[in-house]
């Protein structure tokens, strides 16, 4: 069996058409980016209902070499989905992304030089023209929950939902404990970083892609993230996220 230094978790849910073609000029990117060390590709398909069949599975297995997907019927969720790749993992260091890579693909590699500098966790923080490109109710969420974050959960840094990160193998077991199947796994799993004594949390920032498309947020999301919230919040009070 193939030993690799780095992995890439990747969910996926109903993509956009003809993502395809565009994943794998990104994927000769990271190739160039990652030249000097072994990787491979971990997707998940979180249950998607299109643009992810055979055909599809096929041209990726055909253009990525070593490449693995992880595929399940049902929609779980983003979080459920990351663990599900990260669960499949076997290398040191492991980063996690969207599959559309949001972010200069530069980011990447200071994500994976950083987790080489003795980080069991890398975050990505979001620089203000981030939220430039955003819609008025992706604003205002994004900056609610910084805000929660700064003074009810009193983490570091208030950004945890850039969806660029990173951990080493001790990182990879406070992700596995996480319980969120949604959005905020991200959250809970920086808050239980934090709360371990013996853990290192870097940081690094990330800038947005120019032609990223944003989708929308419904409101049944945006209330079903805040009893996550509370979730979290409730259990750091207690005690409950420590590993």
């Amino acid at each position: 069996m193939q030993v690799f230094d780095l992995e890439i978790v990747q969910p996926v849910f109903n993509p956009r058409d003809n993502w395809v073609e565009k994943y794998i000029v990104r994927y000769t990117e990271l190739q160039s980016l990652f030249i000097d060390i072994s990787f491979r590709i971990v997707f998940v398909n979180d249950g998607s209902t299109k643009n992810f069949d055979d055909v599809v599975i096929q041209t990726l297995q055909e253009k990525i070499p070593h490449i693995k997907i992880v595929s399940y019927s049902e929609n779980k969720g983003k979080g459920f989905a990351v663990r599900a790749g990260v669960a499949e993992t076997t290398a040191s260091f492991v980063l996690y992304t969207d599959y559309d890579f949001p972010y200069e693909m530069r980011c990447m590699r200071k994500a994976y030089d950083k987790l080489k500098t003795n980080s069991d966790v890398v975050v990505g923080i979001r620089n203000e023209e981030y939220y430039l490109h955003l819609g008025l109710k992706r604003k205002l969420v994004s900056k609610a929950c910084n805000f929660l974050n700064k003074v009810f959960l009193k983490i570091p840094h208030t950004d945890t939902q850039s969806g660029l990160k990173g951990f080493s193998e001790k990182g990879k077991k406070f992700m596995l404990k996480t319980t969120i199947n949604q959005f905020l796994f991200d959250t809970e799993f920086v808050c239980m970083a934090y709360q371990s004594k013996n853990s290192v949390v870097s940081t690094i920032d990330v800038e947005l892609r120019a032609d990223v498309k944003f989708t929308n947020m419904s409101f049944k999301t945006i209330l079903h993230e805040t009893l996550n919230f509370a979730s979290i919040l409730i259990r750091s009070v207690f005690g409950k996220l420590k590993s």
